[in-house]
């Protein structure tokens, strides 16, 4: 979200007598487009009744250095009936320019039922990529099926 601004004060002209924009209402602007650049970056990554593997796919990438969360949720929407396994791993590049990885426990309970989410904090450098991947193992090929939602916001 846009850091909030304070309220225009009353009887502050929008134009001065000339016509143009005032002073205070040009700064106002920049004030604005400031704060659009630097937060309000959000965005959602969904993957509905999943029967393999998710290579790495990038979720968002970055506008601003700084800090990010990340939240996820995965849930068995089909058990395999006998044994199956998902991970997910989140990857992101640090401020010294860094690949980093972090995989959460294996969601190993073999049960529609089967829920996992987490939240992590990382810090990013300008214009990477922040992704998510899921490791998959289903003793009947492509029995068990998944869902997952990952969720990424700017902190400023």
């Amino acid at each position: 979200m846009p850091r909030a601004l304070p309220p225009i004060p009353a009887g502050v002209p929008i134009a001065d007598k000339d016509g143009g924009i005032t002073t205070f209402f040009r700064l106002r602007w920049q004030q604005l487009v400031d704060g659009w650049a630097q937060t309000g970056t959000e965005q959602l990554f969904t993957a509905i009744g999943r029967t393999t593997a998710l290579l790495t796919t990038s979720v968002l990438t970055t506008l601003t250095t700084g800090k990010y969360r990340v939240a996820w949720y995965l849930r068995k929407t089909r058990p395999d009936g006998a044994a199956s396994s998902a991970t997910v791993t989140i990857g992101w590049v640090d401020l010294d320019s860094q690949a980093l990885t972090l995989a959460g426990p294996a969601l190993t309970l073999d049960a529609v039922a089967a829920v996992q989410s987490g939240t992590v904090i990382v810090r990013c450098v300008n214009a990477s990529d922040i992704t998510v991947a899921v490791a998959y193992a289903s003793s009947t090929p492509a029995q068990m099926r998944y869902d997952l939602e990952v969720t990424v916001e700017y902190l400023p």
